[in-house]
């Protein structure tokens, strides 16, 4: 049962599933979930949500004093991380389609002359989730048998 409680300004999504304890979590969004038994009931719910409202709102605004990850410009010895590898980027003008090729610690952004940032960061974008397409199916055929479940449609 999904249920939503609200708190001044702060929306709580419930569920309430077959579990022995609630619990709370704050996400790095501002997002504030709790998954409560199934036999309490709201008031209950609402009495803990409010008992702990000092501590999620602390940790909403850790979450959002939080440094955050500079946006990338695609420019020159600018640093990309592939699986949590660094690279440095490295910009190289041909008249040819664009590719990527990941050197020991260089990524080559090969793309025509005078392009622009946004088409240099979509070049990026597109390569990032080809790469990552190519790793799922490798990842599902080991860890479906493992945990006993079966993909029934295939990924995007």
């Amino acid at each position: 049962m999904i249920s939503v409680i609200k708190l001044n300004d702060i929306v709580v999504d419930v569920t309430q599933k077959k579990i022995k304890n609630i619990h709370l979590s704050v996400y790095p969004n501002g997002q504030v979930k709790i998954s409560a038994p199934l036999h309490m009931n709201q008031d209950t719910i609402r009495s803990f949500l409010i008992s702990k409202l000092g501590w999620i709102k602390q940790k909403q605004t850790k979450f959002q004093n939080q440094q955050r990850e500079t946006p990338r410009d695609c420019i020159e010895r600018e640093s990309h991380y592939v699986w949590g590898q660094r690279y440095l980027l490295k910009v190289i003008e041909q008249d040819a389609p664009p590719k990527i090729v990941l050197g020991h610690s260089e990524m080559q952004l090969y793309v025509r002359a005078n392009s622009s940032q946004e088409y240099k960061q979509a070049v990026v974008d597109e390569w990032l989730r080809y790469e990552l397409k190519k790793a799922i199916p490798p990842l599902l055929e080991k860890w479906q048998p493992i945990m006993g479940v079966e993909l029934t449609s295939s990924p995007p």
